[in-house]
């Protein structure tokens, strides 16, 4: 077992974005080259239940610990890449419908993980920057296989 919990977040959320933390300037400083690699975008996530704001390079529900060995570990990566725009029919997408990696690295801006969650929705522009990307991927990447 990993020898974290509760009391080691230092990155992101284990509540559903009730709080969301950023203290760990270490963490946050390999979580930045990640998201350079990736082409992630940093992006300014609001709590549920405080409305304070905390700026993050990666999805607020990645969890980063500084474990009790005094380790850093990452786990609940499973969103780290945007998701499609929301669609009708299918419903809660956003938690399963994610945009491919080499789509999002090879995108000419870099893109929100939580372009489309209610934590960041008034950033309008990682919404159009995400939606730009899947129409690429739908009219351009797509055909040409």
């Amino acid at each position: 077992l990993l020898p974290i919990d509760k009391g080691t977040l230092v990155y992101g959320s284990g509540d559903c974005g009730l709080t969301v933390q950023n203290s760990s300037s270490l963490m946050n400083e390999k979580l930045a080259g990640l998201a350079q690699r990736l082409n992630i975008k940093k992006h300014r996530v609001q709590t549920l239940n405080t409305g304070m704001s905390n700026d993050l390079y990666t999805c607020f529900d990645l969890e980063g610990h500084k474990g009790r060995d005094g380790r850093l570990y990452v786990v609940d990566c499973a969103r780290l890449f945007p998701c499609e725009p929301p669609d009708r029919h299918h419903k809660n997408g956003h938690l399963y419908r994610m945009l491919r990696p080499e789509l999002v690295r090879e995108n000419p801006v870099p893109l929100s993980s939580d372009a489309y969650l209610p934590l960041a929705r008034h950033d309008k522009k990682s919404m159009e920057e995400v939606s730009l990307a899947y129409q690429r991927l739908r009219y351009e990447v797509i055909p040409r296989f």
